[in-house]
């Protein structure tokens, strides 16, 4: 199997979604953790996005990528995470790279737990011609987020 290429990922970024339980208040909050598929040798970056909670529109706009602040060499994915605080009820989300590139998808969440009701699909523009999403959402049962604290 040597010298066959690597296939390039179907998806550039996951979209983990948790729920966690604030020990002093006892509330769930909504944990959301975008993370690139590609891994970086150098550093690991942070995607600077924009996030807006309009109604039930979670829109999350990437503007790109910025290095850490403390410059210490690691190998990882480039991340960005953000806790919603409480969320209940079905929520479209839509995730923008910076090209203007967008995917779609439709999550419910409940006490104690998060469904994905539409998978993420490319939304149409002219600029867009992909026929796959670049996005994959993950989603996790209380307590077990991704990515530490």
């Amino acid at each position: 199997m040597t010298g066959m290429p690597r296939k390039k990922p179907d998806t550039e970024y996951t979209l983990s979604i948790a729920l966690k339980r604030d020990e002093m208040s006892d509330e769930l909050s909504t944990i959301m953790l975008l993370e690139t598929t590609r891994l970086f040798r150098s550093f690991r970056y942070e995607i600077v996005v924009r996030e807006s909670v309009e109604g039930r529109n979670i829109t999350l706009h990437m503007s790109g990528l910025r290095s850490p602040l403390l410059a210490m060499p690691e190998t990882g994915s480039a991340r960005w995470k953000r806790d919603f605080g409480p969320l209940t009820g079905t929520y479209e989300i839509i995730v923008e790279k910076p090209d203007g590139e967008r995917n779609q998808s439709t999550i419910l969440i409940s006490e104690g737990s998060i469904h994905i009701l539409k998978k993420p699909i490319p939304v149409r523009s002219k600029r867009s011609k992909r026929k796959k999403a670049f996005l994959e959402i993950l989603t996790f049962p209380p307590d077990s987020h991704k990515g530490g604290t």
